[in-house]
């Protein structure tokens, strides 16, 4: 069975910000990653986004939107991360939980370590830059 996540894409000028972790974490000490958290037993999705958001950014997000599901595997286990974007929210951004929290773009993208958030990053670009119809 897999666990669920939550990953959050704070969306900002063609940048997405992302989280360097604290070297004591155990699930991903000094890695760069798109920041999210697990969803708690009887806990939506869009619930765990808020509270993620809440909890590691002081912030409430006013829109958001769904942009893929990933499989994840690390240390033996299997995840199912649900990927969400925001570009607008309330709130000035706070460092709650991570090391040091930065803003890359789609020249950066090499410095996140995990495959699997470099190709939701390139999703997400790629449906940033279509044509919008109305």
């Amino acid at each position: 069975m897999r666990e669920k996540l939550v990953g959050i894409l704070l969306s900002k000028n063609n940048k997405i910000l992302v989280e360097i972790r604290r070297n004591t974490d155990d699930f991903g000490p000094d890695a760069v990653w798109i920041p999210g958290g697990h969803v708690e037993k009887d806990e939506t999705l869009e619930e765990a986004l808020l509270r993620e958001s809440e909890e590691e950014f002081g912030i409430k997000l006013i829109t958001y939107r769904k942009v893929c599901i990933s499989l994840w595997r690390h240390k033996n286990k299997n995840y199912e991360i649900h990927y969400f974007t925001s570009e607008k929210w309330k709130g000035k951004i706070k460092n709650r939980e991570a090391d040091e929290l930065i803003w890359i773009g789609k020249e950066e993208m090499d410095k996140l370590d995990e495959n699997v958030d470099k190709k939701v990053f390139r999703r997400y670009l790629n449906q940033n830059s279509k044509p919008r119809t109305s």
